[in-house]
């Protein structure tokens, strides 16, 4: 923890400001109470660090906590919604639509890389404040990978059980690797 310490005092003395992932997709009302998580959420809150969160209950939480606290909408939210078993609710008016909703509800919002190459390049004007809009450059899986959401919940077992994960379709697909 002390060296967790040093690294935010570093960044406030910098400028630099701290951003925590907590894009845990199966959260529990009883997980709001684990204590290193919460010591991980106080002292980022101390800090003025940003919070992307894939969760509404976990937004709410961090927002009764500390009401100007900025939170961002993983961009999970949206591969869940429109990858996968869902490709079929994808249409640039849903997905242009789910992100203004989520502007509404969120400080900032993540937004799928595809959707950035394929719209948001052409049409920025689609979204209602396109300077809370924020791009994933080095994102971990291929383009509409079928099996994103899937990834993301084995990246989040192998961070509890001390494992390394890596999108294979990505792998199968990159001629580098």
């Amino acid at each position: 923890p002390m060296t967790l310490l040093k690294i935010f005092k570093y960044c406030k003395n910098t400028g630099i400001i701290p951003t925590f992932t907590f894009s845990r997709i199966n959260l529990k009302k009883e997980d709001l109470k684990d204590r290193y998580a919460n010591y991980l959420l106080d002292m980022g809150l101390e800090f003025g660090a940003r919070f992307i969160v894939y969760s509404d209950m976990l937004k709410d939480y961090i927002k009764e906590k500390d009401p100007n606290a900025q939170v961002i909408a993983s961009i999970i939210k949206a591969q869940d919604k429109f990858q996968g078993e869902n490709a079929k609710n994808w249409s640039i008016e849903n997905e242009t639509n789910y992100y203004n909703k989520l502007l509404k509800e969120y400080d900032m919002v993540v937004v799928r890389t595809e959707y950035v190459k394929d719209v948001l390049l052409y049409n920025p004007s689609l979204i209602d404040d396109i300077s809370k809009i924020e791009v994933l450059i080095n994102h971990r899986c291929m383009r509409n990978c079928p099996k994103a959401k899937e990834h993301y919940l084995l990246s989040e077992s192998s961070n509890i059980h001390n494992t390394n994960f890596k999108c294979i379709y990505n792998e199968l697909s990159d001629p580098a690797s």
